[in-house]
C-alpha cells in the first residue's frame, strides 16, 4: 500500500488527502487534507474539517487522558471519534485502498477566540506505528508512506 504525499516548500510540509467516512455517523464524510506532523504522536480530524464532514463535534466524548498540539505548539482538546475510514488512490495499482482507524480524534482549540480555531487536520507518527507505515521522504521527488 501506497499514500502519496505532496511537499509544500514555502511551509515544509508533506500532506495528503483522502475520503474520511465514519460510519457511526451516517452524513459524515468528505475529502480532508492532512499534514503529516513528525513531532506529533496522535492523529485528528481538525474542528474546521470536523464541521465541514458533518462530524457532530458535541456528542462527542472529549479524551481527558490526552492533550494534543498543534503545528504552533497550542494546546488542542481532543474528543474521541468512532472508527473512521479512510479512503485514498494507491498510485501503484490505481486501486481504492481503505485503512480502518479506531485510536482517531476530533481536535478543538483549547481557546475559544474564533481566530483560534483549529484549520489542519493532523496524522502523527502513531498512524504510521499502528498501521505499519513507514515514510519515504524526498521534497525534491516522489514522498509517500508505504506499507513495511
Amino acid at each position: 500500500m501506497i499514500i502519496p504525499l505532496t511537499f509544500i516548500p514555502e511551509d515544509k510540509l508533506f500532506i495528503f488527502r483522502c475520503l474520511v467516512r465514519i460510519s457511526h455517523f451516517h452524513e459524515a464524510f468528505g475529502n480532508v487534507r492532512f499534514i503529516y506532523d513528525t513531532g506529533s504522536s496522535g492523529s485528528f480530524i481538525s474542528q474546521e474539517d470536523a464541521d465541514r464532514i458533518r462530524v457532530p463535534i458535541n456528542s462527542l466524548e472529549r479524551d481527558k487522558e490526552q492533550i494534543g498540539r498543534g503545528l504552533a505548539g497550542g494546546a488542542i482538546l481532543l474528543y474521541k471519534l468512532p472508527e473512521i475510514t479512510l479512503s485514498f488512490i494507491d498510485p501503484k495499482t490505481q486501486q481504492i485502498q481503505r485503512i480502518q482507524c479506531k485510536n482517531f480524534h476530533v481536535g478543538k482549540c483549547a481557546s475559544n477566540k474564533p481566530e483560534m480555531r483549529l484549520k489542519d487536520s493532523i496524522i502523527g507518527n502513531s498512524f504510521l506505528i499502528e498501521h505499519k507505515l513507514r515514510l519515504v521522504a524526498n521534497p525534491h521527488s516522489d514522498s509517500y508512506l508505504e506499507s513495511i
